[in-house]
């Protein structure tokens, strides 16, 4: 645009640029976030002064360094920090880890042991991301010696919080919670309260994830004391976070910024410290400081309602911290709100919401560039497809999810898209690519150490040895996952490996064993509300059941599996109960009502594409015509002379 006047009237009319696109303002989202706010037509909306210079005073900022002729200094460690700071917040790991590296290097040269300990923490975090866990304890350890030598508390606690999340992403819950309670000691005793309550929410966090666990346990076990202290302690944790954010007067002095922890859901952890964390908003006006505290609070107890199934409170936590983000426009917050809401409605079978969310999700982490939070809800939306029977979009969504993990080196994020992937190829009857996917992801978890990983790629792998009929050898797989379920508490893989331990024992005439399974499995998927787990094992004791001519009970199981797979539009599922609760009616000479049942399963396996069922569906109609022929008597029976008048 040339002239001033034409300037004018598009600032006037709303057409302003794109600051977020601006190659240098990009680096900053909270820059970005103040202009945004300077920007808006209504002055009453705009911060005053004394918001504005809180603001820039968040930014990470440092004297550059001066120019020698035509050459530039050595740049300073401090500057060094601040420059891998901004990096690793816009996910640009291979450059944060060179600022960090080299930062190292010079604070060691000048013993600049402060700038030493906040190197190695974030370097730590870059690891993290990387799932250099080993490497990232080893930071972690040093920074936590130095800031003991250093007299540094909010150092130590810093690093104890990051020890937490290492230890929490082995699955060892008891070493994350006393790093955390020692951290949130220290934070009590010397730190501002925005300290404290992110290392509540940690807190907070790793309880919630282990009382979900002792919950389930409790079905065998009865410690019903154990598991109803964590829950309650959890929830105090958050709530005690939120309260403190809420009554915040003054934002604490960059110097004391602690990295803030990872509020993990599920499968679905958006990253090690999202930018809303302890001060890293897009927008830090004073106001908004102690918001993001309050939606981080309320995300977290959003968390622990879920893990014990009241999801309608859950729903409305991630909602009330969706709305905040949004007052205070915090683009990031709100998307990882939507996230969280969208698989909370995943849980729920309330699969258009889901899709509905996670697409709003979608678009905001995409507006904003943020690779990771669009890598996940391409995730998130590849699960709520395989859900629906959508295989193709399913294995599509998997697919880009699995791209951007491999572009920004997050190798946890592509080893679960690849299990994804596994999953969908093999229900499209691609084995081959199937078992290569899971190979793969198997291989990658081994590598980083995730149990957890390791379990769910065994999992796959058995059912696609059952498929082959290799069942000894998918018996096998399923009770390595077992035990490595077991082993770190993870109720939802145990269901999974018991589940398929079922089929495999079933399939080897083990019906004693594989009927135990069975109710093992049922119970665990009953106590964490794991509606689809609930069904696929319904579905599998039936074939029990009918195994041992207990077809009353076959079919209490087979219709209970069809209602829940109706209501999450699971087609493939659908399909499968109704042809075999078809079969049980045609035993029961109920031949009317079998007929019904396999014209279901024939239209919807004729809308999904699904073969195996079209093919039984049309065998099971002759058989039932040939019942009815054999029961007809003679003079009843349709002449053929007499069928073809008229045509």
């Amino acid at each position: 645009i040339a002239s001033e006047p034409h300037v004018t009237m598009k600032v006037i009319e709303g057409y302003l640029p794109s600051i977020y696109k601006h190659h240098q303002l990009s680096q900053i989202h909270m820059l970005c976030g103040a202009m945004q706010k300077c920007w808006k037509p209504d002055p009453k909306e705009r911060p005053s002064a004394t918001e504005c210079s809180k603001t820039i005073g968040w930014i990470p900022n440092v004297i550059p360094v001066i120019k020698c002729g035509e050459q530039f200094a050595t740049r300073s460690a401090p500057l060094l920090l601040q420059i891998g700071e901004i990096h690793r917040l816009q996910d640009r790991m291979a450059d944060a880890s060179k600022a960090f590296v080299q930062g190292l290097a010079i604070a060691r040269a000048t013993e600049d042991r402060a700038t030493l300990a906040a190197l190695l923490i974030g370097l730590a975090l870059v690891y993290q991301f990387q799932s250099k866990d080993k490497e990232a304890e080893a930071c972690y350890n040093e920074a936590l010696a130095l800031s003991k030598i250093l007299g540094s508390e909010i150092g130590r606690a810093n690093a104890l919080l990051g020890l937490g999340r290492i230890q929490r992403a082995r699955s060892k819950h008891s070493a994350a919670e006393s790093c955390y309670t020692e951290a949130l000691d220290i934070f009590r005793s010397v730190a501002e309260d925005s300290d404290r309550a992110n290392a509540l929410v940690a807190l907070g966090g790793v309880r919630q994830t282990r009382s979900k666990y002792i919950e389930a346990e409790s079905f065998l076990t009865e410690v019903l004391d154990v598991k109803d202290s964590n829950r309650v302690k959890a929830e105090v944790s958050y709530d005690e976070a939120s309260s403190i954010h809420a009554s915040i007067k003054d934002a604490p002095s960059p110097d004391n910024v602690s990295p803030g922890p990872e509020i993990v859901q599920g499968e679905y952890s958006h990253h090690f410290e999202t930018e809303t964390s302890c001060g890293q908003s897009p927008c830090i006006y004073q106001s908004g400081r102690n918001h993001v505290g309050q939606a981080n609070a309320l995300e977290g107890l959003g968390d622990v309602q879920r893990a014990r199934s009241p999801f309608a409170e859950a729903e409305e936590s991630y909602m009330k911290a969706f709305a905040i983000y949004r007052i205070i426009g915090d683009d990031l917050g709100q998307a990882n709100a939507l996230l969280d809401l969208g698989n909370v409605q995943r849980a729920q079978c309330n699969n258009s919401q889901a899709e509905a969310s996670l697409n709003r999700a979608l678009a905001i982490y995409q507006s904003i560039g943020n690779e990771l939070g669009t890598a996940h809800v391409f995730d998130g939306l590849g699960h709520v497809q395989r859900t629906c029977s959508k295989y193709i979009e399913a294995e599509e969504s998997f697919r880009k999810a699995l791209s951007i993990f491999c572009g920004i080196g997050y190798n946890l994020g592509r080893a679960n898209a690849l299990v994804g992937l596994g999953h969908v190829q093999r229900e499209r009857f691609m084995h081959t690519q199937a078992e290569a996917s899971l190979t793969e992801a198997l291989a990658m978890f081994e590598c980083i150490g995730n149990e957890r990983g390791q379990a769910n790629s065994l999992i796959g792998i058995g059912r696609l040895q059952g498929d082959y009929c290799n069942y000894a050898e998918a018996e096998a797989s399923y009770r390595k996952a077992l035990t490595i379920c077991e082993s770190i508490e993870d109720v939802l893989g145990r269901a999974s490996a018991l589940n398929g331990l079922g089929h495999a024992q079933c399939a080897r005439s083990k019906y004693a064993e594989a009927e135990a399974s069975y109710t093992d499995a049922l119970a665990a998927q009953n106590s964490i509300g794991d509606d689809l787990g609930r069904a696929n094992t319904l579905s599998g004791l039936a074939s029990v059941q009918r195994k041992i001519s207990r077809d009353v009970e076959a079919e209490a199981s087979l219709m209970e599996s069809l209602a829940i797979y109706t209501k999450m539009e699971n087609d493939l599922g659908r399909a499968n109960s109704s042809l075999e609760l078809a079969e049980v009616r045609l035993h029961q000479n109920r031949y009317a009502e079998g007929k019904i049942l396999i014209n279901d399963a024939a239209r919807i396996s004729e809308q999904c594409s699904y073969t195996w069922a079209k093919i039984t569906a049309r065998e099971l109609l002759e058989k039932v015509a040939d019942m009815e022929r054999s029961l007809t008597p003679p003079s009843l029976l349709v002449s053929p002379n007499i069928t073809h008048v008229g045509i």
